[in-house]
This record gives structure tokens, sequence and C-alpha cells, in this order.
């Protein structure tokens, strides 16, 4: 799988509108083709989208969120299940279960990022993986993207399926590789993400189509989710199960104890 994800930047989105040449067996006559729409700005793209998916109001009475769902990986045949836990303002864990392959856990408790799998072991998240388990709270619990994002570029009006979308490249305030997010023009809701999601194998660039928006706690939360990881892979995430202000464990946020290590049994005489 490529390692980096390049995002080619598209200047100038608007185009100049040329007069049409005079004709010479009739008279000189200037005719002018519409002056295409202006585009909103990126910013007001944006402020727009934030106001659909739900009210600040909404997002200040989140205090937790349980969301439970199936995982699949058809070209693979693999299926699982996955769900997260979040409390609000920091603390995140992930959970699946993924059949031939076990159980992969993920967990940020306001301070230390942690990852438990049956590859690589008990590790502490650093860097930019860190980075990437924050924002996965931080997007979800406000919806101020100034608070998260910088330098928003618009990039044009792109099409995601059958719908037409524009097209916005923004940077991580913390750290991390740019982001380019598609808006529904007409529902303005985020449609499509473009991402390099770090992983304990390296970037991975991955493509996010998010669709079945539904209203929880006055939130528009995306129940399917279809992720092209790498050009290659495709994973989809269909959640079962969306609740907000729902009672979670606080033991599941911390970095766990490293599992102890299997005693062999002696060899039989």
């Amino acid at each position: 799988m490529n390692r980096r994800l390049c995002i080619a930047l598209v200047s100038g989105v608007l185009a100049t509108v040329l007069l049409s040449a005079p004709t010479p067996l009739l008279a000189q006559k200037k005719t002018t083709k519409p002056a295409p729409a202006k585009l909103p700005s990126p910013a007001k793209i944006m402020d727009d989208s934030a106001d659909a998916i739900g009210s600040a109001a909404a997002f200040a009475k989140l205090k937790t969120m349980r969301m439970r769902g199936k995982i699949s990986i058809p070209a693979q045949n693999i299926t699982g299940t996955m769900e997260t836990q979040m409390k609000f303002p920091d603390k995140v864990y992930v959970l699946q279960n993924i059949a031939g392959f076990g159980k992969a856990e993920q967990g940020y408790d306001g301070k230390v990022g942690w990852s438990l799998d049956p590859i690589n072991g008990l590790r502490t998240l650093a860097g930019g993986e860190l980075d990437q388990m924050k924002r996965q709270s931080d997007e979800i619990k406000t919806n101020d993207w100034r608070k998260l994002y910088q330098k928003p570029v618009l990039l044009g009006i792109r099409k995601v399926g059958t719908m037409s979308t524009y097209a916005i490249q923004m940077t991580p305030k913390a750290s991390g590789k740019p982001v380019v997010t598609y808006y529904d023009i007409k529902t303005k809701l985020p449609v499509r993400t473009d991402v390099v999601v770090e992983t304990a194998q390296g970037s991975v660039p991955t493509q996010s189509f998010s669709s079945d928006f539904r209203s929880v706690g006055g939130v528009k939360i995306p129940f399917t989710t279809r992720q092209v990881v790498g050009g290659v892979s495709e994973v989809n995430v269909t959640f079962d199960s969306v609740q907000v202000n729902v009672p979670v464990d606080e033991k599941l946020f911390a970095k766990p104890k490293a599992p102890a290590p299997k005693m062999e049994s002696p060899a039989k005489p």
C-alpha cells in the first residue's frame, strides 16, 4: 500500500468569462456567457455544515457516547464487531473483535494513549497515533471546527457518487497531515473525508465515505461508513446503536497491564 497521501491543490475556483469573438459576416456584436456563481468561502461552508450537524447547545449536552456495530472487509471475507465508548472531553475506548484475528483495543484516558492487539501486543501511543486518538473525541464533542483545524482552502466542487460537494482542505492545529473533507451542497453534511491514518505499520491514506446520518441527542451521526484503505482494501462499518449520556466504565480508558507471558508446558519424557 502507498505510505503517503498526495493531495493535489487546485488553485483558482472561478474561471474567467470569455467574450465570444466577433462574427465577420454580421455587424460586430459582443455576446457573453453568464458568469458562474461565486462560491462561498470555506469558512462559510464549514460553519453551515457545523450548524447542520448540530447546535452548540446540543454538543454541550454530550457527556458520554457509546457506539456499537459491525465491521466487514468483503474482499477478504472478514467480519467482526466494533464498539466505541467516549467520555467527553478527552477519553476514548475502541474495541474490535475480528473473526480469525481476535480482539484489538485502543484507549486514551486524557493523558496516555495505548493499543493492544494480537500482532503488536501492548503499545503506548505517541506522535501521530496519539494525536489521531485525541481527535477522535474532539471531532465529535464540538461543532467549532476552528478549535481543531486551520487554513481551510476550497478546492472546488467535486462529485462524490451522485452528490455535488464542496471539497475543502484543512490542516489540524495540533499536528498531522492535511485533511480533505467533502460537504454535500444540498444537505451541508460531510460525506467524504480523505485523511492519512497513522498505524503501527506506518502512514496509510484512507478515504472515508459517510452516510445514513441520524440525529442522536440533537447531533447527526453517520450510522454507515465505508473506508477505502491504501487505495486497495474496503472496510465497511455499520452502527446498530448509538447512545449518548449513558454510563461508561472509567477503567476502560486506562492503559491495561501487560498480559502475562504464556507458560510453556514441560515436555513429557
